[in-house]
């Protein structure tokens, strides 16, 4: 079989757009993405956790950008 290798990605760089996942966690719910490994702050439901993730990344890339 072959072994998959993984390329880093800087979390700088990500917009979180996919592969993400959204875990359970005390008070509500956290998204996390896979490729760079950030979380998101805890929100109520799945979509505003996904939400608050890839928001998050487009205001750190509004600010580079600036």
């Amino acid at each position: 079989m072959r072994r998959r290798t993984q390329t880093p990605v800087n979390f700088w760089q990500c917009g979180h757009l996919s592969p993400v996942v959204v875990e359970e966690d005390e008070g509500g719910k956290i998204a996390r993405c896979l490729l760079c490994g950030e979380r998101g702050p805890v929100r109520e439901g799945s979509e505003e956790a996904l939400g608050a993730l890839r928001d998050r990344a487009r205001q750190r890339d509004e600010a580079q950008s600036a």
